[in-house]
């Protein structure tokens, strides 16, 4: 972004202060990242009686401001993480940040605050995964997910997260599917999947062991921490119409199927389908896993051929591709089931 452009933006936000139109404000703060910074600290200084305000928040801020924000470019982003990326919208966002650094020893690679000093935007990396997020307002509300995390230390993981103040939805168990799963509910409402990948187990088998037929799970050498394919961060998506949301995704992003399970009468129990060089995991909602739509920032090669895939295969528009000042050419969708697309590519 240009530093003129820059000027002019940071022009209309003081322009906001001064008038006191907080409401406008507020929508430049998270509609521009790249601002948040700079806003917070001006909102301390509204009030002082300086003609010169603007001028001095200019020169002495701005440097501050970039030196605050991430080296990371917007390419170097797409090409270092895998193409999907959970975004969670929760309250307290730094106590979220906080309970994934105790928990999974995530890296934190930047933070956007809103002039209130609230997350605008987070953004961590967990394993070889992006987990992104920020604080819900105005029509956005705050929306739990569902996680997969395979990674080494599962059981180390599942204590710490208990010990952060997540409650068990079920304990760590050897499964029938080859992995060492137990699964966490953390106090803003995402459910959390720990599991290390110890056992290739085929379709076939499975089913023989759902029956009460087929061999114990076992810890297989030189198996794991994920199955191939797979990153350290998959989202879940518990949907009703689980066949239709594969058919959705088919048709919206060219997603490939790459397993169904059928279970106990549920036509997917279980399915694996890859989108670019990422996973998601999706079943039908059963008992206590009802529908938990997702909202989910992916990468593409062309953002307006997706986004009219996506409107073609039922999604709803939020927002038509636009160039974004902080490096991404982005759209936003709600698919029929309720889940949330941040459609981008990295100009």
């Amino acid at each position: 972004m240009a530093e003129r452009d820059l000027i002019e933006r940071l022009d209309d936000a003081i322009e906001a202060i001064l008038a006191g139109r907080d409401a406008e404000l507020a929508g430049l703060a998270l509609a521009d990242p790249e601002l948040a910074t700079l806003l917070m600290i001006a909102g301390d200084l509204h009030g002082m009686p300086d003609p010169s305000f603007r001028s001095k928040l200019k020169a002495e801020v701005i440097p501050q401001m970039e030196n605050e924000m991430t080296t990371m470019t917007a390419e170097e982003v797409k090409t270092d993480f895998p193409s999907i990326r959970p975004y969670l919208l929760v309250p307290d966002a730094d106590g979220l940040i906080a309970f994934l650094q105790e928990t999974l020893d995530a890296e934190l690679l930047g933070r956007y605050p809103t002039p209130e000093g609230k997350v605008m935007h987070a953004a961590l990396r967990v394993g070889d995964s992006l987990i992104e997020m920020g604080e819900p307002g105005g029509d956005f509300k705050p929306m739990a997910m569902a996680l997969h995390i395979y990674l080494d230390d599962v059981d180390g993981a599942y204590s710490r997260a208990l010990a952060a103040g997540a409650t068990s939805t079920h304990p760590l168990t050897d499964q029938a599917y080859g992995d060492r799963e137990g699964g966490v509910k953390d106090r803003w409402g995402n459910v959390w999947y720990f599991a290390t990948h110890q056992e290739n187990v085929t379709e076939e088998e499975l089913q023989l062991r759902f029956a009460g037929t087929g061999g114990k799970p076992r810890k297989e050498p030189g198996v794991g921490p994920r199955p191939a394919g797979y990153h350290t961060v998959t989202p879940f998506l518990h949907a009703r119409g689980a066949r239709s949301l594969i058919t959705f995704l088919e048709n919206a992003f060219g997603a490939k199927v790459e397993h169904v399970t059928e279970m106990g009468g549920r036509e997917v129990a279980h399915a694996g389908v890859r989108i670019g060089d990422s996973m998601i995991e999706l079943g039908e909602a059963h008992g206590e896993s009802q529908p938990m739509p997702a909202a989910i920032h992916l990468f593409v090669d062309d953002v307006d051929a997706s986004y009219e895939r996506a409107l073609r295969a039922g999604a709803t528009s939020v927002e038509p591709p636009a160039d974004k000042p902080y490096g991404e050419r982005g759209a936003f969708v709600i698919d029929p089931f309720e889940n949330q697309w941040f459609i981008a590519t990295a100009k």
